[in-house]
């Protein structure tokens, strides 16, 4: 349906944005809590945060941190 409409999509290898979050960026965001980067899918091993704070974490990530990712090159293509 996104490529009937002329809409870029892209399915995320990491599926959800959280995956992307990098140790410093949730450090920075967050403070340095009980709150641990999920070390892959679905391998999440520590205190998880709110939804609702996602978007602190996404507003301290580097270009560096995410560009090598293929959420990097989705968003580099748009």
């Amino acid at each position: 349906m996104c490529k009937l409409l002329g809409i870029k999509c892209h399915i995320l290898d990491r599926t959800a944005i959280e995956n992307y979050f990098t140790q410093r960026a949730i450090d920075l965001a967050l403070g340095r809590e009980k709150f641990v980067a999920f070390p892959g899918y679905g391998l999440g091993t520590g205190q998880r945060w709110s939804k609702n704070w996602n978007w602190r974490i996404a507003r301290s990530l580097q270009k560096s941190e995410v560009e090598a990712t293929d959420l990097g090159q989705f968003l580099a293509s748009a």
